[in-house]
């Protein structure tokens, strides 16, 4: 289905009001006015319509732009958080760029790395989903500061530490 037609379906089925997908008409339990959508298990909202799951980030977008981008990205890192100024679009290499670090970081430190036979800290960062060595240190602070200075200078606006 192509954006606009996309849009002209949503159109008839929800309206955006600060922040939230409201339904315009009744849907098995939900009735017209209230709010459209569930949390799914990565934290973003959903709603199914006609038996397809759709994000409703994305349907905001939509119904607010009449176009979709490949990604978009919510800039406070929080999925569930739809109002239209949180949204950016985005590649997925900008999007990549501005996640969140990984609950399994044994660090706390996104892009730092213990290497454990040279007792040193290792900064490293991606670009283009290259990785690029920042060198090895011996302070945790300096490796912080080394990729936190090189992801701002490559991600700018995308760029997220934590």
């Amino acid at each position: 289905m192509t954006d606009k037609e996309l849009y002209v379906k949503f159109q008839n089925l929800f309206k955006y009001q600060e922040g939230k997908l409201i339904r315009k008409v009744d849907v098995k339990q939900t009735k017209k006015g209230d709010e459209a959508g569930t949390i799914n298990g990565c934290g973003y909202k959903q709603v199914r319509v006609e038996g397809k799951i759709y994000l409703v980030h994305r349907i905001i977008w939509l119904l607010t732009y009449k176009h979709l981008p490949i990604c978009i990205d919510h800039i406070n890192h929080k999925q569930s958080d739809n109002r239209i100024e949180n949204l950016r679009a985005a590649t997925k290499s900008q999007n990549a760029h501005n996640r969140v670090i990984n609950k399994n970081s044994t660090t706390g430190v996104k892009g730092v790395s213990f290497v454990k036979c040279r007792n040193k800290w290792r900064a490293q960062i991606k670009l283009n989903n290259i990785p690029i060595n920042l060198g090895e240190f011996d302070d945790l602070n300096e490796a912080e500061k080394a990729v936190t200075d090189y992801r701002q200078k490559a991600h700018g606006e995308y760029a997220h530490n934590g």
